[in-house]
């Protein structure tokens, strides 16, 4: 262990750097560092303390939640590599809220969602130092030894959000357009206290009263740096209003670094590398400039200037407007289609993956650089898990009012960057299944739920149906379905091993069982190489693709219980058993028929009886435009309440032990009896060994 901190310190140093350079505009958190007037110690309690006495309400922070996770998750343990420990990382964000809850300080969490157009040559940049780090990484595996590079678990960027809704019960906010927009935007409008972050796009934007520095958050003593909007403005002997021009000409998301670089040469008489020196040479070049409209328009003598020719004039006003973003700059629906609206409330709710409401709008599908070897054995991601996502297409246009045929999707498969994003062809393979997607999203039946789970199953596989995803417990159905599809594809083939596939199922099992303070006590473990390191990434990645494939069927994300409700028999009327739902964090709180407060995803009426014996629901009036199919199962709790989260199934360290034991065919630590049944019925899934379907039956 004592190897793994020392490599880790460095390097931290060594991204902590790097990432100086990327997060918002290039240098200027190092200026701000080193001028009192723009940057210093602040006690959070007493911020707050302040804010509600001065202004009567309650201070709330908006936080960077991508940014955020970065700095919280502890990469020094180096499960990073193998997947990542969620359980763990649950534990680290309730501390982080409870620490704010206890000064009374609310925290809502922002979300980026996808790239906007005019981000995407900075987001190619950064996917283009990901592979690098990335080849980095699979490099010294192949040594031996520990990599200096570090990239975040695929599952923990994925499902994060997620965490902190369902299980922390916070307040979080999927983005519409630029994310640092939307949250200066939302800050200014409402006298919000403070934004926290380590992105210096927020110095220069007029947001929050306060913008507090992430990266030196002390949670024991709740103090962190400040950097000052208005101390920076003074500092340079400029006006607020000049910052944006400022940022733009530093070099930003809009404007590359590289490409100011040759201007800051030139006014600064030479390559320097005084950064305080270059600040204020480009700070003079601003004060000489018109302001406001008048800026505007002298924008192509700007671009003359900076780049040598005009060209950038249209780069140079979005870097400046982007800083001065308001209500009417949110992207709008160009689209009419009423399930389209509901998608875009979903989405801002964080009650839909990220990228599905964009894509149904008609954005790029984005899939970033994982912990894959693009120069191993084994296909990427992006690859394989191509043909599924092209069935979740199929299902979300199925009745597109505009006929989407095709999906842009800029994704990394080689470690060559592609300059267009791929243009993916929509395959609708459900048959009569599909009803439409606003009957399929809102309709709130049980038989509806049947379709729902039917359409899942048999985008997964045709041999597949819900009676089979039934067999097993809720928290397994997603990592079942994940396997299944990554088992039996033929295009391209997966030559997954079976033991590997065992030993993904038994830590699975084993998960139910699991806390934090056991998963600790297997913490060490050698080095992985490259072969498990890409099948668990890759295995994560099927797991958020089979999300994606919930929510487009109209499935629940996640149980709104979660782990302190519990759902209770209470009775049966007419024919259908009630159920009510008891809040065992609440002294027992019975929320009555509280099933009906619950998204139109779950029921207020389970066909489900009170003995182990299924009752037979009454025949309904068939709709004559989508007849439902004949389904020849009632389906269980486990089907009504799906629990599709992998803090509840996965865990990089446990999946690592069991890979190396069922390696070197040791037994898989299954001892109780209903481990070992879980495991077989899972595994009988994943091989369609007993399938209650044949393949010509969709």
């Amino acid at each position: 262990m004592k190897e793994w901190k020392e490599n880790y310190e460095t390097s931290y140093l060594k991204v902590d750097s790097l990432s100086l350079r990327r997060m918002g505009v290039t240098h200027l958190q190092w200026f701000l560092r080193k001028n009192p007037e723009c940057c210093w110690a602040v006690d959070i309690k007493q911020l707050a303390e302040g804010y509600r006495s001065e202004t009567g309400k309650e201070p709330i922070i908006l936080v960077d939640g991508t940014n955020c996770f970065y700095n919280l998750y502890d990469f020094s343990r180096g499960d990073w590599l193998l997947g990542g420990q969620l359980l763990p990382f649950r534990k680290t964000l309730e501390h982080f809220v409870s620490c704010f809850k206890d000064i009374g300080v609310e925290l809502i969490f922002y979300f980026d969602s996808y790239i906007t157009p005019q981000k995407i040559d900075a987001w190619k940049d950064r996917q283009k130092t990901r592979v690098k780090e990335q080849k980095d990484i699979f490099s010294s595996l192949r040594e031996g030894v520990l990599p200096k590079d570090r990239l975040m678990p695929p599952l923990l960027g994925a499902c994060g959000r997620f965490l902190l809704k369902y299980v922390l019960r916070c307040k979080v906010m999927l983005s519409l357009g630029e994310c640092d927009e939307e949250m200066a935007r939302y800050a200014r409008e409402k006298d919000v206290f403070a934004i926290l972050s380590q992105d210096t796009d927020f110095v220069i934007h007029e947001g929050a009263r306060y913008y507090l520095a992430m990266r030196s958050l002390d949670l024991k003593t709740m103090t962190t740096l400040t950097y000052s909007r208005l101390g920076l403005a003074k500092t340079l002997s400029l006006k607020p209003e000049q910052l944006p021009l400022l940022a733009t000409i530093m070099g930003n998301d809009i404007i590359p670094y590289d490409s100011v670089q040759p201007f800051h040469d030139i006014i600064c008489l030479g390559r320097s590398f005084d950064i305080s020196n270059r600040v204020k040479k480009l700070a003079n070049f601003v004060k000489r400039q018109q302001k406001g409209q008048l800026l505007l328009e002298n924008l192509p003598e700007i671009s003359f200037h900076v780049f040598g020719h005009p060209f950038k004039t249209n780069d140079l006003k979005q870097s400046i407007m982007s800083y001065k973003s308001n209500t009417s700059d949110l992207p709008e629906d160009t689209k009419d289609w009423e399930v389209l609206r509901i998608a875009r409330e979903r989405h801002m709710s964080c009650d839909l993956p990220p990228i599905l409401y964009p894509v149904m709008r008609g954005q790029p599908y984005e899939l970033r650089v994982g912990i894959e070897d693009l120069g191993g054995d084994l296909e990427p991601a992006a690859k394989v898990y191509l043909a599924l996502r092209q069935k979740i297409y199929g299902i979300l246009f199925h009745d597109d009012p505009t006929g989407q045929s095709t999906v842009d999707e800029w994704c990394v498969e080689r470690e060559e960057l592609p300059d267009q994003p791929l243009k993916v062809d929509v395959v609708n393979v459900t048959g009569d299944l599909h009803p439409g997607l606003l009957e399929l999203w809102t309709q709130d039946t049980p038989e509806m739920n049947l379709r729902r789970w039917e359409l899942f199953s048999k985008t997964i596989s045709p041999r597949l149906s819900a009676a089979d995803l039934d067999k097993v417990p809720s928290r397994l159905v997603v990592p079942a379905a994940a396997l299944c599809y990554l088992v039996n594809k033929v295009d391209p083939l997966m030559d997954l091993e079976e033991w590997e596939v065992s030993a993904y199922i038994s830590q699975a099992v084993l998960m139910g069982s699991m806390t934090v303070e056991l998963l600790c006590e297997i913490c060490k473990v050698s080095i992985p190489d490259c072969r498990f390191v890409h099948v668990s990434s890759l295995i994560g990645r099927g797991v958020t693709t089979v999300q994606l494939l919930l929510a487009a069927c109209g499935l629940p994300m996640e149980q709104v219980w979660s782990s302190d409700i519990t759902l209770t028999y209470f009775g049966e009327r007419g024919g259908d058993c009630i159920f009510v739902v008891r809040d065992s964090g609440s002294g027992g709180k019975d929320w009555g028929s509280a099933l009906g407060r619950l998204p139109l995803m779950f029921y207020r009426k389970s066909p489900m009886a009170h003995s182990k014996e299924r009752r037979t629901r009454k025949p309904q009036t068939p709709d004559t435009h989508h007849p439902t199919p004949s389904f020849p199962f009632t389906p269980s709790l486990n089907l009504l309440t799906p629990s599709g989260m992998p803090w509840h199934y996965f865990d990089g360290v446990l999946f690592h032990r069991q890979y190396l034991l069922a390696k070197q065919h040791e037994d898989l630590l299954l001892e109780m009896a209903d481990q070992k049944e879980e495991f077989n019925l899972v595994k009988q899934i994943v091989y369609l060994s007993n399938s209650s379907n044949r393949a010509d039956e969709i």
